[in-house]
């Protein structure tokens, strides 16, 4: 189902931003949600492993950035109020 070129880009990207040894496990994420991402090129999600992972990384991705808004939010929060309650 998967053309060859398709499979090609595919592993390069992998081989790209595996290779460079990201520490981050968000960057990490990020660079598999991307490669899979290429699977989508003909404009439809294949019934594959490759489209499970996909809807996967999508949710994984959604989680860490909506944790990470919420927890700013937090911070910046409470950062505010201590600082009212030290003017005032």
């Amino acid at each position: 189902m998967v053309s060859d070129v398709q499979s090609l880009i595919i592993v390069f990207g992998h081989f790209v931003f595996l290779r460079q040894k990201v520490n981050s496990g968000f960057a990490t994420l990020l660079a598999y949600h991307i490669s899979y991402l290429l699977l989508l090129i003909p404009g439809y999600i294949y019934i594959s492993i490759f489209g499970l992972v996909w809807v996967l990384t999508s949710l994984l991705l959604l989680f860490f950035v909506s944790s990470c808004v919420f927890m700013w939010s937090c911070a910046g929060f409470v950062g505010l109020f201590s600082w009212c309650r030290i003017g005032f």
